[in-house]
């Protein structure tokens, strides 16, 4: 028995360092990264059993993958091997102020866009108690698209909990064509996870937290809707509505931190509240801002030290 299984393609990570621009960069940062895994692996050092399910070229690439999330004590047996398709590759120019961070993709024709919903064991589903998918996977291909799909109806059929974080890129696809596999899946999600700007720019819903929530609520009669809203916190709404601060940080890398947040969110849930999701889940991003990497090498002491730090100062 697991606590969450979760789907999508981890990449091999290459970015540069001492912000250098990629034109002038002579070496690069090898690591790898992911939305799925990092929240699987973020979610196994809380302590929590993970399965992370995807599909990987056989080379040394997709080996590198697999090792480095199975390290973190994720299960990866049911991991796809294929000598089809190739491990798809991201890269990251790290930059001060005013250059923005960029992030190129290299994932066409990747192991993972040849994933079809019928490779996939769907009875272990049935051993789990959640099941977390992201935006990403389904903007991968025609069969991701469906992978995602069949992915929440099994969940439902089996009575288990679905969690659905929308990670709109607008570098993989454009916002008609996500409108409409979000609209296809999220009526099946019970937790829909999503950045304030991605609910405005897909679908077009503006205003206060609590109204954009209700609206979403509304439409796709999702159980639970926690939206983040960058410096101004995170929310959450079931009906009743949760609040929490972030906690200040100094950014060494914010890619992740998103992640982070639904790994703290998810296990804070799980374990305990809505509540303590939003309250975990605000901490593991705010620690995550400062370690380099997709990865959050974050254990539960860590959160909970940064909590009761911050209530303190506010108790003063």
């Amino acid at each position: 028995m697991v606590d969450v299984i979760t789907i999508g393609e981890t990449m091999i990570r290459l970015c540069t360092n001492n912000y250098q621009t990629l034109e002038q960069a002579q070496y690069l940062n090898f690591s790898i990264g992911g939305s799925e895994s990092n929240v699987a692996i973020c979610l196994s050092r809380l302590g929590m059993k993970v399965m992370w399910i995807s599909k990987l070229t056989d080379n040394s690439l997709g080996r590198k993958i697999f090792q480095e999330i199975h390290k973190h004590g994720v299960d990866t047996s049911n991991v796809i091997w294929t000598e089809e398709g190739r491990v798809g590759v991201y890269f990251i120019e790290y930059a001060a102020a005013p250059r923005p961070i960029k992030v190129i993709y290299d994932r066409k024709n990747s192991a993972m866009s040849t994933f079809k919903p019928e490779e996939v064991n769907w009875e272990c589903f049935q051993n789990t108690r959640l099941i977390h998918l992201t935006g990403i996977t389904g903007s991968l291909s025609k069969n991701c698209e469906e992978l995602v799909k069949r992915a929440t109806i099994e969940g439902k059929k089996r009575r288990k909990i679905v969690s659905f974080d929308l990670n709109y890129r607008a570098k993989l696809w454009n916002i008609k064509k996500a409108k409409k596999h979000f609209e296809d899946v999220l009526p099946y999600v019970d937790i829909l996870i999503a950045t304030q700007k991605d609910i405005e720019l897909v679908f077009g819903i503006k205003g206060k937290p609590e109204d954009m929530m209700e609206k979403l609520r509304e439409k796709f009669n999702t159980r639970i809707i926690v939206l983040t809203a960058g410096s101004d916190g995170s929310f959450a709404f079931d009906g009743k509505m949760y609040y929490a601060k972030v906690y200040p940080a100094t950014e060494i890398d914010r890619i992740g931190a998103g992640d982070a947040f639904t790994a703290g969110f998810l296990y804070g849930y799980l374990t305990k509240n809505i509540e303590s999701g939003i309250l975990y889940g605000n901490a593991m991003a705010s620690l995550k801002h400062t370690i380099p990497g997709d990865i959050a090498y974050i254990n539960p002491q860590d959160m909970i030290e940064l909590i009761n730090k911050q209530q303190e100062r506010i108790q003063r």
